[in-house]
């Protein structure tokens, strides 16, 4: 079963019509599975040349909006993040049918290696080499919206759709409370959203704690050089055909623009 799975996931698409759910392959799959799953995915994805650069955390609560009718998942998903969603400013997005979500994101850089289980914010406070203003593009195809995915496929296959747009300069944690940052977001130039970084697990630096012993659960560690997004500011936004951009204004780290292509 494990290579029906490996092979379903490596040709999803969630944008197919009729979309299948990796329920539908294996009913019993538990949220675990889904995780196993997916950073298998990940290292094929890395022998393949997409090189594995970080990893991202998604609130749960969002990415399981009304607990898809019942069905629970972690308040945090970790996803890994390879070279390939990483944009540089600027980039043309296109925007797909459903909808397409934006997250102002505090991204961090490791200097040091977090080797898990155990690692505290202490810890990762002492590995951060910088810290970065970021955007997350998230796309949903209709099925998402209309939820019929289930925590397990958003899980496994957390993996190919997003990007992650990192804004400038690089500064380092001195004198810099990650807790009382705020961020704003437009789309097209109309407010839709704001909030402060302490929504993010009391703190993004927990985040990053967490994402540490999970992904020492399965094997990995976050490395020096990593990285790492800790999660939404506030609640998402969302981008839809015929908009032109997006923008993440943040209290002292600056601004990161997403400019969506014309179709």
């Amino acid at each position: 079963m494990s290579r029906v799975l490996d092979e379903f996931l490596d040709g999803a698409d969630s944008w197919a019509e009729p979309f299948v759910d990796i329920l539908s392959i294996d009913p019993s799959l538990s949220i675990e599975d889904a995780l196993r799953l997916q950073f298998a995915f990940s290292k094929r994805r890395s022998a393949r040349g997409d090189k594995l650069v970080g990893y991202k955390a998604t609130s749960g609560a969002f990415a399981s909006a009304d607990n898809y009718q019942g069905r629970k998942a972690p308040r945090i998903v970790v996803g890994a993040l390879h070279q390939s969603c990483i944009l540089p400013e600027g980039t043309p997005f296109p925007l797909r049918t459903g909808k397409t979500f934006i997250e102002a994101e505090i991204a961090v850089m490791l200097k040091e290696d977090l080797c898990g289980p155990g690692v505290t914010p202490l810890d990762v406070i002492r590995a951060i080499g910088g810290i970065f203003p970021a955007v997350e593009v998230s796309p949903w195809a209709p099925a998402a919206v209309n939820k019929q995915r289930s925590p397990q496929h958003l899980i496994a296959a957390l993996k190919t759709d997003g990007h992650v747009i990192l804004g400038s300069p690089m500064r380092t944690l001195h004198g810099f409370d990650p807790r009382l940052e705020g961020a704003i977001l437009e789309i097209n130039g109309e407010v839709r959203g704001s909030g402060t970084a302490v929504q993010v697990m009391g703190n993004p630096m927990n985040a990053v704690a967490y994402m540490a012993n999970q992904v020492a659960e399965f094997g990995g560690r976050l490395a020096a050089g990593m990285i790492l997004m800790t999660g939404s500011i506030g609640t998402p936004a969302a981008a839809e055909r015929g908009d032109s951009d997006a923008r993440a204004l943040f209290t002292t780290l600056g601004s990161v623009v997403v400019r969506f292509l014309r179709q």
